[in-house]
């Protein structure tokens, strides 16, 4: 881990677990399906993007 991060990953832990993952439609929920290779694909490279930054 780089940095500080040890302090500040179970608080993010904590909130990810707080998420509300339902269908995409619903009051409420905060994130939704993967409904294209082009959206995974799209989410994969943010990720890696930021692991770069």
């Amino acid at each position: 881990m780089v940095g500080e991060t040890k302090a500040w990953l179970p608080e993010i832990a904590e909130r990810a677990k707080a998420l509300k993952v339902d269908g995409g439609f619903e009051a409420g929920a905060d994130l939704g399906p993967v409904i294209s290779p082009q959206s995974k694909k799209r989410i994969e490279d943010l990720i890696a993007s930021a692991e770069e930054e």
